[in-house]
């Protein structure tokens, strides 16, 4: 109701006296327009802009109760009184069945006409109020339901660029392992979100020698990804250099650092080797790979471990490297931290992984490759994981080592 504007009622009466009473009560509170008939009523009246109606139930031509349905079609928010005889109480029940608020009986005193309009008036508020608020939240319903097309359509978006950038990050990998005489690779990876962070490489130097490359950069999704094309980036334009595994990751760090044009807080841990198979060695150096493990064929294990700091943070950063010989049925395992690290609260770790690897030595490479993978993910129990996860075995099969 606006504020200083004075309530609209029509009186409806065929009964001039009792017209004129039901005015004359209301007048002092309310603006008051009277009709003597419902035709001229329904005809005349801006019914819109009344907020109750008084209508006697018997009158000549369009009734009481006939006139109810036709208020309501234009506002059904509109209180209908009814007024009615001594003992016409099946009329006004019929009346209240039809819609009416209330009803009086003739004789009345006036504050039976106030209390009824007031009750009336209050009635029609909340209608009003919950109309409104109806009106507001189909409004704001409305809006949202665009809102999440909008973003329904975003995330379609979103989710086709991240399949587009998949598909593009899978040339940071070998499309197929190279055909080394003597040599098996077994991979198994799950990123945490469509893209990774983890990435390797395999660079074949003649049929005997090769230089494998496994990065892991911190984080994982989008940023991680982007970081790690950087370092394939910087691994392409060092390939014809001929440099050892830790010059590889001394000019790595240079280029990662050198071409931030401001500080940032990615780094990567990178694992480089160098396999001679004409020597029966392997030179390596790891900025802060999780120690990859060689399961040597005496039954003992060698740790391949870090070297220096990880890769991305210092300028002046040095890299050590370490030869050791291997063997015919050695196999090493390469694993990024996402392997052991399970959940966003616990962990099994790294003794833990190299623990059950000792269990399952007995198998091919390949199998141990796939048992850890299933561990890992019995143990998530359906729960996300909690970082890119990739693991890499390599089999020395056989090969001639020359004098």
């Amino acid at each position: 109701m606006i504020a200083g504007k004075r309530q609209r009622i029509c009186v409806v009466d065929d009964d001039e006296t009792v017209r004129s009473v039901i005015s004359q009560i209301l007048e002092l509170r309310y603006a008051v327009d009277a009709f003597s008939n419902a035709e001229d009523f329904i005809t005349n009246a801006d019914i819109p802009t009344l907020d109750a109606v008084i209508t006697d139930v018997q009158l000549p031509g369009l009734t009481g109760i006939e006139s109810i349905r036709l208020v309501h079609e234009k506002d059904d928010t509109i209180p209908v009184i009814v007024v009615t005889g001594m003992g016409d109480f099946e009329t006004a029940i019929s009346a209240l069945k039809q819609g009416a608020f209330d009803f009086i009986v003739k004789p009345f005193h006036a504050d039976q006409i106030l209390i009824s309009v007031e009750k009336a008036f209050e009635r029609r508020m909340l209608y009003l109020e919950n109309r409104k608020l109806v009106h507001e939240l189909t409004e704001k319903n409305r809006q949202l339901e665009i809102l999440y097309h909008q973003m329904n359509d975003r995330n379609t978006q979103i989710e086709r660029d991240l399949d587009i950038a998949s598909n593009l990050q899978d040339s940071l990998f070998p499309a197929s392992f190279p055909s080394i005489n003597g040599v098996s690779f077994s991979l198994r990876m799950k990123p945490a979100e469509k893209i990774s962070g983890d990435f390797f490489d395999i660079i074949e130097v003649s049929p005997s020698k090769f230089m494998f490359i496994f990065a892991d950069v911190s984080g994982h999704g989008v940023p991680a990804a982007l970081y790690s094309a950087m370092m394939k980036s910087a691994i392409v334009s060092l390939q014809e250099k001929n440099l050892s595994p830790s010059e590889w990751l001394r000019e790595v760090n240079h280029y990662l650092i050198t071409s931030q044009k401001k500080m940032s807080y990615s780094y990567a841990t990178l694992f480089c080797a160098f396999f001679n198979l004409d020597q029966g060695s392997i030179i390596y150096s790891n900025a802060g790979i999780p120690a990859p493990v060689i399961l040597k064929t005496d039954g003992s294990r060698t740790h391949l471990n870090p070297t220096g700091p990880f890769v991305g943070l210092f300028e002046a950063a040095d890299y050590d490297e370490v030869q050791i010989d291997i063997v015919s049925g050695d196999r090493m395992l390469i694993f990024s931290d996402g392997a052991y690290e399970v959940g966003m609260q616990s962990m099994t770790g790294y003794d833990t992984l190299v623990d059950y690897i000792d269990e399952i030595r007995s198998k091919q490479v390949s199998e141990i490759v796939e048992s850890i993978y299933e561990r890992l993910f019995m143990m998530l129990e359906g729960k996300p994981i909690r970082d890119d996860a990739t693991i890499v075995g390599i089999e020395i099969k056989s090969f001639d080592k020359k004098q």
